[in-house]
This record gives structure tokens, sequence and C-alpha cells, in this order.
């Protein structure tokens, strides 16, 4: 095995790793971050104006 083989494939397992962690939890965080985007912008005009103090999930910002 040559010695790029040897520094890649520990590099390649960790992001193969990282990348599987990010995508089991994908649904969860994509939800905590509209949580948090709505709730930042509720009381700006334009939240107020589009009634995002009645958003709680994606249903309701999908009405």
């Amino acid at each position: 095995m040559g010695y790029k083989s040897t520094i890649s494939k520990p590099f390649c397992n960790w992001i193969a790793r990282d990348t599987a962690k990010w995508t089991a939890n994908a649904a969860r965080d994509q939800d905590n971050i509209m949580k948090q985007l709505i709730k930042k912008a509720r009381n700006t005009q334009f939240g107020k104006d589009h009634q995002f103090a009645s958003i709680n999930d994606h249903l309701s910002f999908a009405a």
C-alpha cells in the first residue's frame, strides 16, 4: 500500500462517519433550524405581516 492510501484511508473513514452523523439527524436539525429562524423573525415587521407567531411546525408554515 502506498503512502497516499495509508494517509487517505483514515481521513476518508473520518469523513464517512461525520457524514453519517449528519444524515442520521437531518430531519431533527432542519426542524430546529426552522424554529430558530421563525422565532428570530417573529417580531420583525415581515414576521408580523405574515403571522409568524402562529407558525409552530412545518405544516403550519406550509399553510
